[in-house]
């Protein structure tokens, strides 16, 4: 209506990169947030230019720390100030916040599960360190993003292309993995009993870091001749007309560095008489 007094418009609340806590919807995690990550950031730096040592381990490990909280803080307080503005189609922290946020906080759940690992006497980059790894990332990841942005309302698992699978999806997929065990349980028999044979069969022409030298046959002309032999019988020889063929090339292989290692001198001669000199 004319003459009416107009309504005062609202002030523009600030954005993320703005320090401020004037206009701010949570004020307390924005601070927490800006904090907490500056310095993490900075105790990272120092604990990396500190060059190692248990109190550099001790001084990245809390710098993780701060920095997982200052992140997740910084992603919520960022969400809290979408929601308040009432005007934008996403009410959430941003992607990439929650995804930096899980990073840190990965590494830290891969330190805490790394522990009893170390305990048990099991390798931590062996196939069950590598399993409970890629297993830790991937609840974190679902955690934050369900404390983030799930639980807080601005998506849902559905808008987000997570459904529940129905029950013949589920029948599927158990009857695939039924068939898939046997297979991939022959599989990996036959791959162990194929890498025990061929660490005795190598081992003659390939020294190990221990070994000063080798005299054997050539384990890559065996992979030739096996080839070749392959070879023929899909071009339509029958097996059993095939000649039975001995190694006929033997291979001296030296390793001077672990004589070296070992206080032992080689002779010239012997080096010059070497097939292949390696180490």
């Amino acid at each position: 209506m004319p003459g009416a007094p107009s309504e005062p418009s609202r002030p523009a609340r600030p954005g993320t990169a703005t320090f401020t806590i004037e206009g701010r919807a949570a004020p307390a995690l924005f601070v927490i947030g800006w904090l907490a990550s500056v310095g993490g950031l900075a105790l990272i730096a120092i604990a990396v230019l500190a060059g190692g040592g248990l109190w550099a381990t001790v001084l990245l490990v809390i710098a993780l720390v701060l920095l997982s909280v200052g992140l997740v803080a910084a992603a919520g307080s960022q969400g809290m100030e979408r929601r308040a503005r009432e005007r934008l189609p996403y009410r959430g922290p941003s992607p990439f916040l929650v995804f930096a946020a899980a990073i840190p906080v990965s590494i830290l759940a891969v330190i805490v599960l790394s522990i009893p690992l170390l305990a048990l006497s099991v390798p931590v980059d062996g196939p069950v360190g590598a399993l409970l790894s890629v297993s830790a990332q991937a609840v974190v990841y679902v955690g934050l993003v369900r404390l983030l942005v799930v639980d807080t309302g601005a998506l849902d698992w559905r808008a987000m292309g997570v459904v529940v699978p129905d029950r013949r999806a589920i029948m599927q997929f158990g009857g695939g993995a039924l068939w898939a065990v046997p297979v991939a349980s022959v599989l990996c028999t036959s791959a162990a009993m194929l890498g025990h044979e061929g660490s005795h069969r190598s081992f003659s022409a390939s020294p190990t870091r221990n070994a000063i030298l080798t005299y054997g046959v050539d384990v890559g002309e065996h992979y030739r001749r096996a080839a070749t032999l392959a070879h023929r019988i899909l071009k339509g020889a029958k097996p059993g007309s095939l000649p039975v063929e001995t190694p006929k090339r033997l291979e001296l292989v030296v390793n001077p560095k672990a004589a070296l290692a070992l206080g032992i001198a080689l002779p010239k001669s012997l080096l010059k008489q070497a097939n292949r000199v390696v180490g």
